[in-house]
């Protein structure tokens, strides 16, 4: 088994960066969901009331900034680091200490969604746990790391009889296999060791082209028809790894019996 891409999502529920190589840290990979848009009550928008998000591309610039692509070909160069006022804002259940970024910035996503949004970064200062209170996560739903595979994107086509691209789930880690991940309990990659968490529940953003933001697919419903499991559709591994190190494409991936 070998690792045959990862990704990484700067701004929570935008397009993702494909990467080289993948810097771990304390909340899974490096930069990953850090940033995400609230809204005037200080809480996390993303594509399951807003799919154009989809929409605004994601570019690597350098270890200092990425840059942003909106539909009318208006670009921004973002800052990993904002220096903006400091307040709570909500994930779900959880308030997250936050940092927000220039006016002029979340202007720019206020003027694309025709509401006001301000984008705001992590405190990293303040640890934020992960839903099953294992590890720390940043602006992610419930855990740090997703892993899929390509046995299972596999799987799913032939229940559906119609072809998935993998980037609907919005995965970091996704593996060449002829293993489905989901009873996968620990495992390597170089010399780093990774556990399992949990099955991740799926919502409707799976619904949505993960370029146009257009719910062109109810993969949604086909997943819970699929898997038999009449309450819940789950796709894809919940994982943690090391604090630190490095992971690529092309490693192998080897599971712990």
């Amino acid at each position: 088994m070998k690792i045959q891409s990862l990704s990484v999502y700067p701004i929570k529920s935008l397009r993702g960066i494909a990467l080289d190589r993948a810097v771990l840290c304390p909340t899974g990979f490096l930069h990953d969901r850090s940033m995400m848009l609230v809204d005037r009550q200080r809480r996390f928008i993303s594509q399951r009331e807003f799919p154009q998000l989809a929409n605004i591309a994601v570019n690597a610039v350098n270890e200092g900034y990425f840059e942003i692509v909106f539909p009318t070909n208006d670009r921004q160069i973002i800052p990993y680091k904002f220096d903006g006022p400091a307040y709570g804002a909500a994930v779900w259940n959880d308030y997250v200490n936050v940092i927000a970024s220039n006016d002029d910035i979340s202007q720019l996503f206020s003027e694309f969604l025709h509401q006001h949004v301000e984008l705001v970064r992590m405190d990293f200062s303040m640890p934020r746990l992960d839903s099953t209170r294992v590890t720390q996560q940043s602006l992610t739903d419930s855990c740090p790391i997703l892993v899929t595979t390509t046995k299972s994107i596999e799987v799913l086509e032939s229940a559906i009889a119609t072809s998935v691209d993998p980037r609907r789930f919005r995965g970091n880690i996704h593996v060449l296999s002829e293993e489905q991940e989901n009873e996968w309990q620990r495992f390597f990659i170089r010399d780093l060791k990774f556990e399992a968490i949990k099955i991740c529940s799926r919502c409707v953003i799976i619904n949505n082209d993960p370029f146009t933001g257009v719910r062109n697919h109810d993969l949604l419903r086909s997943l819970v028809v699929s898997s038999g499991d009449q309450k819940k559709a789950r796709f894809g591994l919940y994982c943690f790894g090391p604090r630190e190190g490095e992971i690529a494409v092309g490693d192998e991936l080897r599971l712990i019996e």
